[in-house]
């Protein structure tokens, strides 16, 4: 288990989450992407190693009371099947419970099981289908929601 704190964003991670994208996503977002949702006011979190201070994971999520979109969530490779993503997603559902939110909303890719078990485990039911939703390569994108209690 790593040892590391969870805070908000700035505009000098960029690059670092922008290394992230890259390494685990097929289709990544750009820097100017991750700008944008970043100068917006989305909730965007990081999770910094305490050890040297390198970013290991981040969410972004659009919040829109009641309701919140969950965008992103990355983690590094070497930091996989640590627990980060999972306290992190904790650390994004408190807030949610602690601010009268009452329901969060993603999609994922159809083939991306590794997420779609993550979301199952952490409440999430499947709540529907865009076809064609994805490019490069093409692919439906499962919807999903969680009831925030």
């Amino acid at each position: 288990m790593i040892d590391f704190y969870i805070k908000e964003a700035e505009a000098a991670d960029i690059n670092p989450i922008l290394e992230i994208e890259k390494e685990i996503f097929i289709s990544f977002w750009t820097s100017e992407q991750l700008k944008i949702e970043l100068e917006t006011g989305s909730f965007f979190l990081k999770a910094v190693e305490k050890a040297n201070h390198s970013i290991v994971a981040y969410l972004i999520a659009r919040l829109l009371k009641p309701e919140a979109e969950l965008l992103r969530i990355g983690v590094k490779k070497s930091f996989q099947n640590m627990k980060v993503g999972y306290q992190l997603h904790q650390f994004f559902l408190n807030y949610l419970k602690e601010n009268s939110y009452r329901q969060v909303f993603l999609e994922v890719r159809a083939s991306n099981t590794i997420a779609i078990d993550f979301y199952k485990k952490a409440g999430y039911s499947c709540s529907g289908l865009r076809k064609n939703y994805y490019s490069r390569p093409t692919e439906d994108a499962l919807l999903f929601a969680l009831k925030i209690d």
